[in-house]
This record gives C-alpha cells, sequence and structure tokens, in this order.
C-alpha cells in the first residue's frame, strides 16, 4: 500500500510582490532559485487575474470619491475653520450663527451682550454648530446658560443644537484633569443641570464626524508630503490634536494648488473664446474668455464675458476662474457680461421667523490667488469690492431688482428683497487664496472697514496665516479656513453665513482638475496586443493606477494624451523593479506642442528600459485537492476509464509585478534660467518643483506560466535484449525564458522503484537498474547512487517541444525471464527556475 504524506510549499504571491515594490527601498540585483516538486498528476491552471482593474488615487489635494464636495478640504463645509485656536469675543456679538471648527475653541471674555436680540445657534442648517477638541470654561459656562440653549423653553433643542467637543467626553482611561472647571461641572458634580444640558447636547467624537472621516486619508497625505512623517488618526481617540494637525497640512496643499494655476498666466478659465467665421466681424461682442488688467496694481480689474445659454451645462461644468493678484489691491473691480440672472432664494424659516438669503444659481467661480500679501491685508478702510454685471440681453443687473423677480415668481413678498446687493448674491462664488501671507504670533490678517456699498466679498483661504473678523461696522460676505488661528468679534448673521457660504457643492471636482494648467498627463491608456485588445484608459492626473494583465493575450502598449499648454515639454519614465531605477527619456513620436492636445500611442512596454525585472511567483496551480507527499506514485494517476495517464502537466503561475513611473516636464526650466532638464538633473528639478509635476505610477501585473508537459511513466516491455529505450514527448511554456532545470528523482525506498505490470497482475524491482535518460544533448543516468539528476539544465528556446529518450538496461539473464511482459516505470520529476531582478542593462 503506498504511503502518503503532506507537503509543504513557501509561496510567494502577487501581493508579497507588490508589497516589496511599494517599499521605500529598491532591492539589489537578486536572483532566486525556486524549486517545485511536481505532482504525478495533471495540472489545472486557475486564472489568477481577474481582467484589467481601474483603481486609482487622487494626486489632488481633496478626496474626490466622496458623496461630498471638498475643494476647500475639511474645513468646506464650515463657517470659520481654525487648525490652531478659535478664539470667539462674545462682548461685541448679539448674534452668532454658522458651524465652527478648532482645536481649541475659546471666548475672549466672560462679558456677553445679553437682551431680546440675542442670538446663539438658532438654525438647524448648521448642526453640528461646534467641533473642537477642547473648549475652554468660559465658553462651556456661556453654552450652558438659558440663552444660547435654552432647553426649558425648547424642547426640541436637544435635536440640533449639537456639538462635538471631545474634552467633554470621559477619557478612556479614566483620566481627569482636577484643575479644570469644565471636569468638576461634569464629574465631580454630575447633578448639575447646566452639565446634564451641555453633555446632552454632545455626540460623537471629532475623528467621527462625517467632515472629518471624509478627509482623513486626505489630510494625511498631505501632512506626510510635508513633514515626511505619518500621523495617526484615530476616530475613537480622545486627543482629537492630530486632526487639526494633518487639517493644517491638508489647507496648506490646497492653497499651493490652487495657486499653482496661475504660476504661468495671470488668468486661467474653463472656457475658450469662440472661434467666430472668418467672415462675421462684429466688434460690439465681447471675446468670451476671462482677462485681468492691473494683477500688480492696487487696483485689478477682472472682466469675464460668459458664453451664450452656458447654464445649461452648469451643473457638470459651471464657468470658473483663477486670477492672480500679484500687487497688494485696495480695491477690487469684477466686471461679468452674460450673466443668466435666476435666483436661488435659500428661504429659512425657522429661527427668527422666514427669511431669505438669495445667491445668483448661475454665477461663476472665481478664486483669486493673493500672491502680492505676505504678512498686512491691503484691502482695507476706505476699500471698496465692486460688481457690475450685465445679464445676456446686455442689459445691466442689480441685484435686489433680480431678487424681486424672484420672489414675484415665487409668490412671497418683495419687500423681502430690501437690502439685497451684488456683493451678497455673487459672493458665494468667490475664494480669495493666501499663499504667501505669514503671520507671527499675536498677529493676524483684517480687513478694517471697507465701503459701505462694496464689501469685501468671497471666502479666505489662508494656510499660513491667522485672520480676524474684525468688529467693524461693515462686514464681508464669507467663510474663514485657516492654517493657524481665527478670531471671531463681529455678529455673525444669518446673512453672512448663508449668503456668503463658499458654494462648494455646485462645483464638482472635476471641473476643478480639468482646468489645471499644469504640465501633466490627461490620460493613460494600458492595452495588450496587436490589436489593441483589453485597453484601460485612466485618468492622467491621478497620482497612480494598476493594470493587470495575461502574457497569452499580448505584448502591452501604452499610449498617452496631455494638454501641453503650449510648453516644449519631454517625458521621461523609469521602472521602480530595477536594480538602479534611473530615469530614462522617453522617445516621443512627431507632435506639436502648440496644439491644445497631443496623443502619444503605440510605446511598446517591453521596449522600455528596466522592464524584464520584476518576475515573481504568484501561486502554484496543482488542481489537487490535498498536497501531496514527495513519495506520492504516479501510477496511481488515471483518467475516467481507469487507465494510467501517460502525461501530466505540471508547473507554476508567475507574474511580472513592475512599477512605471512616468513625468512630463518642459524641455527647459521656465525659472528665467532657461536650464536644459535631463535624465541626471531631473530628480533633483523634481525636489524644488514636484508639486507643479506629480508623476504617474502605473502599477503593472502580467500573468505568465512555466508550464511543462512530462511523460508519467516510463514503458517498459521487455525484449529480446537486455536493454529498451522510448521517446517520450516532453513540452515547456516558458513565458519568460526563465533559466530552468527538470530533473528526475529516484528514492532509496526500493518499493517506491517497482516497475508495474500494465495488467497490474505484478511488479518488478528495478532499484538496482540504470536509466539513462537523455533530452536533446544531454544526457545523466540515474543509479543506485545518484538518486536524482538534471535532464534539462539549460532554459531551452520558447516555446519548446521535444523528446526525452530514456533508456533501461537489463541483465540478459533476467531480461530472458521477463522476455515480452510489458511494464510501466513510474517517472517523478522536479522543476526548478530562477528569478532575477534585472537592470536596465541586463535585461
Amino acid at each position: 500500500m503506498w504511503r502518503r504524506f503532506v507537503h509543504y510549499f513557501k509561496i510567494k504571491t502577487a501581493d508579497d510582490a507588490k508589497n516589496r515594490l511599494n517599499s521605500q527601498s529598491v532591492s539589489p540585483r537578486l536572483s532566486v532559485k525556486r524549486q517545485w516538486v511536481l505532482f504525478a498528476c495533471p495540472i489545472i491552471f486557475a486564472a489568477f487575474f481577474g481582467g484589467q482593474t481601474n483603481t486609482q488615487v487622487t494626486a489632488v489635494p481633496f478626496p474626490t470619491d466622496t458623496t461630498n464636495n471638498y475643494l476647500l478640504g475639511v474645513g468646506s463645509y464650515f463657517s470659520a475653520f481654525a487648525a490652531d485656536d478659535l478664539v470667539i469675543n462674545p462682548s461685541s456679538i448679539t448674534q452668532f450663527e454658522g458651524r465652527y471648527a478648532g482645536k481649541n475653541i475659546s471666548v475672549s471674555t466672560d462679558i456677553y451682550n445679553w437682551g431680546d436680540t440675542y442670538h446663539w445657534f438658532d438654525l438647524k442648517r448648521f448642526a453640528p454648530a461646534l467641533v473642537t477638541n477642547r473648549v475652554n470654561d468660559n465658553l462651556f459656562h456661556l453654552l450652558n446658560t438659558e440663552a444660547i440653549i435654552r432647553p426649558g423653553s425648547d424642547p426640541q433643542a436637544p435635536t440640533y443644537i449639537q456639538a462635538v467637543i471631545n474634552n467633554l467626553t470621559i477619557p478612556t482611561d479614566q483620566s481627569v484633569d482636577n484643575d479644570s472647571l469644565i471636569w468638576k461641572r461634569l464629574i465631580e458634580v454630575p447633578t448639575n443641570q447646566e452639565s446634564t444640558d451641555m453633555k446632552d447636547r454632545t455626540y460623537q467624537k471629532v475623528g467621527q464626524v462625517d467632515y472629518f472621516k471624509d478627509n482623513a486619508n486626505s489630510m494625511a497625505t498631505a501632512y506626510q508630503q510635508q513633514t515626511g512623517e505619518t500621523i495617526s488618526l484615530d476616530p475613537t481617540d480622545d486627543d482629537a490634536s492630530n486632526y487639526f494637525t494633518a487639517a493644517a497640512s491638508q489647507i496648506n496643499e490646497i492653497s499651493k494648488y490652487y495657486q499653482s494655476f496661475t504660476a504661468n498666466q495671470e488668468v486661467v478659465a474653463n472656457f475658450t473664446p469662440a472661434k467666430a467665421e472668418p467672415e462675421v466681424t462684429d466688434a460690439t461682442t465681447p471675446e468670451i474668455g476671462a482677462t485681468l488688467s492691473g494683477g500688480d496694481t492696487a487696483d485689478p480689474i477682472l472682466t469675464i464675458n460668459l458664453p451664450a445659454d452656458y447654464q445649461t451645462s452648469y451643473s457638470k461644468k459651471p464657468p470658473l476662474i483663477f486670477a492672480n493678484l500679484s500687487g497688494k489691491p485696495q480695491n477690487i473691480t469684477i466686471n461679468i457680461n452674460g450673466l443668466a440672472t435666476e435666483m436661488n432664494l435659500n428661504a429659512e424659516e425657522e429661527g427668527q421667523g422666514h427669511e431669505i438669503y438669495p445667491a445668483f444659481k448661475y454665477a461663476p467661480y472665481i478664486i483669486f490667488n493673493w500672491n502680492g500679501i505676505t504678512d498686512t491685508m491691503s484691502f482695507g478702510w476706505g476699500g471698496k469690492f465692486t460688481f457690475n454685471v450685465t445679464d445676456q440681453n446686455g442689459s445691466e443687473v442689480k441685484a435686489d431688482e433680480a431678487t424681486k423677480a424672484a420672489l414675484s415668481e415665487a409668490g412671497l413678498s418683495e419687500n423681502l428683497a430690501t437690502g439685497v446687493t451684488n456683493n451678497q448674491v455673487l459672493s458665494s462664488r468667490i475664494l480669495h487664496n493666501f499663499p504667501t501671507a505669514t503671520t507671527s504670533d499675536g498677529n493676524f490678517l483684517l480687513i478694517q472697514n471697507s465701503d459701505a456699498d462694496g464689501n469685501f466679498s468671497g471666502s479666505v483661504l489662508a494656510p499660513n496665516a491667522s485672520f480676524k473678523i474684525g468688529n467693524a461696522q461693515t462686514y464681508f460676505f464669507g467663510n474663514v479656513i485657516s492654517g493657524k488661528n481665527v478670531t471671531i468679534e463681529n455678529n455673525m448673521k444669518p446673512v453672512r453665513v448663508i449668503s456668503g457660504n463658499f458654494n462648494v457643492s455646485e462645483l464638482p471636482t472635476d471641473t476643478v482638475e480639468e482646468i489645471d494648467p499644469n504640465l501633466r498627463l490627461t490620460k493613460v491608456t494600458v492595452s495588450q496586443g496587436e490589436k489593441n485588445t483589453s485597453s484601460v484608459s485612466f485618468d492622467g492626473k491621478k497620482a497612480g493606477a494598476e493594470y493587470n494583465a495575461d502574457y497569452l493575450t499580448g505584448p502591452l502598449n501604452l499610449s498617452l494624451s496631455l494638454h501641453p499648454n503650449q510648453i516644449d515639454y519631454q517625458i521621461f519614465y523609469r521602472f521602480l523593479a530595477g536594480a538602479t531605477p534611473g530615469w530614462h527619456q522617453l522617445e516621443l513620436p512627431k507632435h506639436d506642442y502648440q496644439e491644445e492636445t497631443n496623443e502619444l500611442t503605440d510605446f511598446k512596454v517591453a521596449d522600455l528600459a528596466g522592464y524584464q525585472a520584476g518576475i515573481q511567483p504568484t501561486t502554484t496551480t496543482n488542481g489537487l485537492s490535498a498536497r501531496e507527499a514527495a513519495s506520492f506514485d504516479p501510477l496511481t494517476l488515471k483518467d475516467g476509464n481507469g487507465q494510467v495517464l501517460e502525461a501530466k502537466t505540471l508547473g507554476v503561475q508567475l507574474a511580472r509585478n513592475n512599477q512605471l513611473e512616468l513625468v512630463v516636464v518642459p524641455k527647459h526650466e521656465l525659472n528665467g534660467s532657461n536650464a536644459v532638464i535631463t535624465a541626471t538633473n531631473l530628480d533633483d528639478f523634481l525636489q524644488r518643483t514636484g508639486e507643479k509635476y506629480p508623476p504617474f505610477l502605473l502599477t503593472l501585473s502580467e500573468a505568465g506560466n512555466l508550464q511543462v508537459t512530462l511523460p508519467n511513466y516510463f514503458p517498459w516491455v521487455q525484449e529480446t535484449t537486455g536493454s529498451f529505450s522510448a521517446q517520450l514527448p516532453v513540452t515547456i511554456r516558458n513565458d519568460w525564458n526563465l533559466p530552468v532545470t527538470l530533473d528526475l528523482e529516484r528514492n532509496e525506498d526500493e518499493t517506491l522503484l517497482n516497475a508495474l505490470k500494465s495488467d497490474e497482475s505484478g511488479t518488478y524491482s528495478i532499484f538496482d537498474q540504470d536509466i539513462q535518460v537523455q533530452l536533446g544533448s544531454d544526457s545523466n543516468s540515474l543509479t543506485k547512487t545518484n538518486q536524482v539528476f538534471p535532464v534539462l539544465p539549460t532554459a531551452p528556446p520558447q516555446p519548446f517541444s521535444g523528446n526525452v529518450s530514456v533508456n533501461l538496461t537489463i541483465p540478459a539473464t533476467i531480461a530472458q525471464k521477463l522476455m515480452r511482459q510489458k511494464y510501466r516505470v513510474p517517472l517523478r520529476w522536479t522543476l526548478s527556475y530562477e528569478t532575477q531582478q534585472k537592470t536596465a542593462d541586463s535585461s
């Protein structure tokens, strides 16, 4: 009876190979010899790769895979967001609405304005009203007052007057700051009604709030890009400081990203001038597009001429303009021509009664990059923010008249339109980015009283500057997002936090990415074979993608698309699996960088230096339901009719895993030096300008096989002589021509070398006999003392098909006894192969 044992394999999977490739270090040249015992059974090659995948990682500094739009990152839906301290001065505030976040939120005084007009957090739409890691004692006391929460007079208050305050949550380790008045109120005096009311209005923790959950990966990535270190963002942590630290990095990255749009041009818009027919000349028709004059002065003027019927595609592609303010503006003028004047009334029926907060439904989005501001805000006393607007008939547009028309259509009183200005109804589409402004401790950017008819309009993004909303007679419409501190000393009225709220929800992230003027790939297409089958296209503006291929489908092809923006460019590449993953310049076909789009097609991946590296085993596919021992008897393998199989197909599945990095850069530096960019100095160039020229990382996994069809036994028919020979077919599929050896194995156990009669009526031991085996010009003998020997010592051409010659010599005296008897001599094989991670020179 045959004995069966379990034989264990050490398998390196495709994921293991990918993990090695994704590590920071690149392995040196590696030659790994794998040895596989090939079971005497047919192998069923299971499909390891299930087709092409489209896995991408975003390159923009905000998440793009959520239901909400986060063009301002985690602070997108807050009236004010401070990565450090948010300080409120209640002495000058009677009305405070909106949603606020800060690592620490406090009030600067315990002096409050009491009275009938005192209103805080009346509007349900802003729940949670506060999101913070910690509040100070004064704010805790303020929030517990009847004037704020009013639990007795409003039983519904707990459902919407909500706050997320981590230091009102008992720490998991039960540690308590005994010096904190807040903890004394919450823990030492649990029957205190005020503290109970406040605790009932806090829920979750900072990391569990949707805005922070949705942005966690983006914030962590931004932090790592800035510091080179990782940061832990655990939503269950009692201390949420890390979330705000990472938020500061994200705010900084978003600001730099928007700043890059105007690095090489004063204005960028996503609607281009219409090309008129040559015979049509109408000097009265303004050219479609956006222009900026005086951007380096104190009085810049932005003129926007909108296309006809642009509102029909507004939901997918609203007009978006970036403008560079390199001076120190004191007055800003925006001319908008061709505006569709439909209104969103934003009616609010809660809190203080029926109110409207109108905004133009189809207003263009404008992002100003204030590159001339370093430490002090130039727009202040007497400054004026002016809008001159015409409709699609060329008539002047006034916000109050447009609002009255909308109110009349809605059946509401036109009196609600009193006091509505263009600044109010257009402010929700304007963002002021201050990428170069930096303030030291105790200092801040401040917008002083401006002209009453021209309030500063639009939200503020200040990554490295603190910002103060001062106690001025006039106020601006807009949110404030700071990577440092925010101080509020002015009323935050509903008209301010609703009308001025930057409307990220109607600006798709794709719209921003499509207008990106930086020189980078727009599309990367991978296919296989001569007919370009299995073609998959990836967004080149993403950070990367994955493509899974199969060797049999054909060679890999690569096609690239990009918008040159009239920059004479070049493309470099490198494979990261090689020992020396140096940059190589891609040889480009003829192209014209003056064209809007360049299509570069039919690059053969196999022709690129370094691709041959990265071959790794993925899994054995022996088709058995159990792992058999090395002593497994090949003669037990039979077909459906009970006949012993003459041949068996054995092998291993492999994957060639590699990562191809592509980057598009100018041929010469654009900083005025005109220095030539080469493969040698590319790393240095990217270190200095990498945010403008982000590489695209394509992870390639190509499935292949090392598959051998071998004789399962040697058919021995004893004739008149003492020896017998047979020619037995052998075929090899070796997709990547790996170094391969094929060994025939003999075991010291005599019972395992019994030749079985064809009719299975008996056996004969050949333990003491010599077996000569020859494949091509290579031959060897299997003897009692030489149990394993190579039959195939070198890699044959691919594909290989030939015969193995097997010769068995039997002493004459024994041969006479076995005359005309038929036997099957079991053959057991061992397959060994090598994988090499080759350098570009050796590939």
